[in-house]
């Protein structure tokens, strides 16, 4: 059985794609994270303390509410818009689509790819139940799901299907990879004050690339 792509080129390769396509990433990350940002300092400029939730009033609370639903929204448009700078830079075809033209593209596709994730999570949730260690082996199944969906056109179970497929006989290289990223980015989040700007400018877009590259290089080794 070929191997897969060892760690070393791994994050090389992400690193490098990081880097080659910085521009366009760190401009689709600030714009998702424009409305996050006024949020809070909306919020900070009312006297609300959000380290204390007991403490807010009914309609701070509402306030709240309305802040975590921006920034949900802000970061599920910006996952998805990733997928599509991946696409377009790593087969360049003519001019680099516009920022704004790869945001609509996005507001499209987010029902198709809210109903991959809800089947993915319904399954790993189903799994965890079931003492937690098959709630990981699907999670591994299916990790790249949303990949077969942008780069295949395959949807809803088809994707999850596709993605298990792709796993099978490299469950534990691709398991270990993920561990990895998962303490790496675990790390490099948890840096004081800027955590969330780095998060957001950096962590998020080179988790999506992370697993392009293994996607990339399971499909090499495994040719449909």
């Amino acid at each position: 059985m070929e191997k897969l792509i060892s760690i070393k080129d791994l994050f090389k390769k992400s690193f490098e794609f990081y880097k080659k396509n910085i521009k366009v990433i760190l401009i689709v990350c600030a714009i998702g994270y424009v409305p996050v940002l006024l949020s809070y300092l909306i919020g900070f400029s009312y006297g609300i303390d959000f380290s204390s939730f007991k403490a807010l009033t009914p309609s701070q609370i509402l306030f709240f509410l309305i802040l975590s639903l921006i920034i949900f929204v802000a970061n599920f448009l910006v996952y998805i818009v990733l997928f599509y700078v991946i696409q377009e830079r790593s087969q360049p075809v003519g001019a680099p689509a516009k920022v704004v033209d790869l945001f609509y593209l996005a507001s499209k596709k987010a029902g198709s790819f809210a109903w991959i994730i809800l089947l993915e999570s319904l399954c790993i949730i189903l799994g965890l139940i079931l003492f937690i260690i098959p709630g990981i082996i699907v999670a591994i199944w299916f990790v790249f799901s949303n990949y077969m969906f942008v780069f295949e056109g395959k949807r809803g179970k088809a994707a999850l299907s596709a993605s298990r497929e792709l796993v099978r006989g490299y469950w534990w290289p691709v398991f270990f990879r993920y561990f990895l990223l998962t303490i790496f980015s675990s790390i490099i989040s948890m840096i004081p004050i800027l955590g969330d700007a780095i998060n957001f400018l950096f962590v998020i877009p080179f988790c999506v690339i992370f697993g392009y590259v293994i996607y990339q290089d399971l499909k090499r080794i495994k040719p449909v």
